[in-house]
């Protein structure tokens, strides 16, 4: 009696359930509630009478294959309830009588529901790793290509690719700020680059999510067109009105090559 009232005692302050069963798998003892029954509510009766028709399905063929082959099993099954599938770590023992033939089951279970959707959760979490990482990554290769076509020496595309690196590292604290700095931020970026107001009106609408276009304001590389009017001078061209149109021609050209082409090239187009 001291034995089973230690064993109690102890299983009272844990998450193990401890249960018996017979040979036509029902209950014959349960120390603490099971499956979300209490355990009036499961001896005398079979996994089949207390589960909905196939949802206890895995635990069963579990059970028996202990009283078909003799030997041990543990498993995680799932059994779905009126909330959804709940998870629980079974470890079954086949009893013998003392002729060595098996006359039931001993078992244990454990709702381990909690752990499988942390589980889950953390698998989540690793997929948008991955793919936010592979995100930054091309956003940090079209940095570079777009540094690296407008500086003039290794030594400025290092400073410029440096300063637009530590833009997009700063960009990183904007989702831990508040929706209206973040807005405001947008719009201190957003002003001098875009033309126009549609932009900056778009940002106060409700639905606008600012953080990602905040992000991408700070770490977008505005391209700067190439050529001065020295170059031209130069080249020939005298101040005044040809001087002007040979400008706008080749910011032209500039915007139709989407911005690739480079000082000689539009020097050599004139």
């Amino acid at each position: 009696n001291e034995r089973l009232l230690r064993y109690e005692s102890a299983l009272r302050g844990s998450r193990v359930s401890v249960y018996t069963q017979d040979l036509t798998l029902r209950y014959t003892s349960a120390s603490s509630p099971m499956f979300g029954y209490g355990v009036d509510a499961i001896l005398g009766c079979s996994d089949t009478e207390i589960f909905a028709p196939g949802a206890g399905a895995a635990l069963i063929a579990l059970k028996r294959e202990v009283l078909t082959n003799g030997e041990p099993r543990r498993g995680e099954v799932a059994i779905e309830g009126a909330a959804g599938p709940r998870w629980y770590d079974l470890h079954i023992e086949p009893m013998r009588g003392a002729g060595g033939a098996i006359t039931g089951l001993a078992g244990t279970v454990v709702d381990i529901t909690e752990r499988k959707e942390g589980e889950a959760h953390l698998r989540l979490l690793l997929r948008e790793l991955t793919h936010r990482s592979k995100n930054l990554l091309a956003v940090i290769q079209a940095m570079a290509r777009q540094t690296a076509r407008h500086a003039g020496s290794t030594e400025a595309f290092l400073t410029q690719f440096g300063a637009r690196l530590q833009a997009l590292a700063a960009s990183a604290d904007v989702a831990l700020s508040p929706e209206a700095q973040v807005k405001k931020d947008l719009r201190q970026w957003v002003r001098p680059i875009v033309e126009g107001r549609v932009l900056l009106k778009a940002i106060d609408q409700p639905e606008c999510d600012a953080v990602p276009l905040l992000a991408l304001a700070r770490s977008w590389a505005v391209p700067e067109f190439p050529v001065s009017a020295q170059d031209l001078m130069a080249q020939g061209y005298a101040p005044g009105k040809g001087l002007g149109d040979a400008l706008k021609k080749l910011e032209q050209r500039w915007a139709d090559s989407d911005y690739t082409l480079g000082r000689e090239a539009l020097l050599a187009s004139l």
